[in-house]
């Protein structure tokens, strides 16, 4: 018996001879992996973002069918020393007539001038901080001042605010007796604002509008325009004060019934004279 049949009647099995690997497929399987993945990452990249703007767009439709605002707008117009107001109501006593008391505070004096609604005189200043409510991108055309009603100044009460011893920012000034841009001026405009402001959610700006006001008196809110998105079509968003009234500014009436004068804030306000300019 030769060893080649002794090995195979032990049943022990040769070794297999190995087919050569094809260099073609050695060469394109590195190129390949490489297509895979990056196309792989791509369309990861893709589906995340289309996930993004359709959860972005999901919470905007969402919000408007709430009717929550599109941009929200906060203003601020303090009362301050030197500040005059007049209220239609002639205030010779009565309650009115116990907060102009030696004892009044500064907070007396507001809270007095808030619950006749009082008109301040000749010119406010109000500063307004307008956010973007939406993801979709919200542009702000203008800013504007919209009147609510016109009335003859009022002329009941004058009386002065004692004076104490010693962000992006955009300003706007108008004049509510003639309320367009660059009215009297040499350069007319067709709008308040110089230039546009472009805000995201979340995204804040500051306003600053300077009214003034002679000849009447207005009840009046700040009225924005924008565009949303990518539309055309202009919309308007209306703000008031922190208490949702309307602001109120008038020019001078030609005699009051009664006006009060303080010189320091710690004195009493006291009837000075009546029938006159205040």
């Amino acid at each position: 018996m030769t060893a080649e049949s002794a090995t195979r009647e032990t049943g022990e099995r040769e070794p297999e001879e190995q087919s050569p690997r094809n260099p073609v497929i050695g060469v394109l399987k590195k190129p390949m992996t490489w297509v895979v993945t990056t196309v792989a990452g791509a369309l990861a990249t893709i589906l995340s973002g289309g996930v993004a703007d359709l959860w972005s767009r999901s919470q905007d439709t969402w919000a408007d069918v709430r009717d929550r605002p599109v941009i929200e707008g906060v203003a601020y117009s303090p009362i301050n020393g030197g500040q005059r107001y007049a209220f239609t109501e002639a205030i010779s006593g009565g309650p009115g007539r116990r907060l102009l008391r030696e004892d009044a505070g500064r907070d007396d004096l507001i809270a007095l001038v808030k619950a006749k609604k009082g008109y301040r005189l000749g010119q406010m200043d109000i500063s307004i901080v307008v956010r973007g409510m939406r993801h979709e991108p919200v542009r702000i055309l203008d800013v504007r001042p919209h009147i609510i009603s016109v009335k003859p100044p009022p002329s009941g009460t004058c009386f002065s605010i004692p004076t104490a011893g010693g962000d992006g920012v955009f300003p706007i000034d108008v004049d509510l007796d003639h309320p367009s841009p660059g009215y009297g001026t040499k350069h007319p405009r067709d709008r308040f604002l110089k230039k546009n402001i472009n805000l995201v959610y979340g995204e804040r700006a500051t306003i600053e509008v300077t009214a003034h006001a002679e000849k009447r008196s207005y009840d009046w809110e700040i009225q924005i325009d924008y565009l949303q998105g990518d539309g055309t079509s202009v919309e308007h968003a209306y703000v008031r004060d922190e208490r949702g009234e309307p602001f109120r500014l008038s020019g001078w009436a030609r005699r009051y019934r009664y006006i009060y004068e303080a010189a320091v804030l710690t004195e009493d306000f006291r009837l000075s004279r009546s029938h006159t300019k205040c």
